[in-house]
């Protein structure tokens, strides 16, 4: 058994690494979540893109 000293320093190691550990998991969902966005913002934009598409081929007709 070591001294109280060592006790409280290997505690707030201990702390230390339990921090360490949920601050990567919240990296990691942050992450995902990040990915996640950045798919939505893809479809998004691709379907803005196709309605804009739409949207030119009904004029260009229309002026027919």
């Amino acid at each position: 058994m070591g001294t109280r000293e060592d006790r409280e320093i290997q505690e707030k190691l201990n702390n230390l690494k339990k921090d360490m550990d949920r601050n990567e998991e919240r990296m990691r969902k942050a992450a995902i979540d990040y990915e996640d966005l950045v798919a939505e913002k893809e479809s998004l934009s691709a379907a803005v893109a196709d309605l804009k598409k739409a949207r030119a081929e009904r004029i260009r007709q229309a002026g027919e």
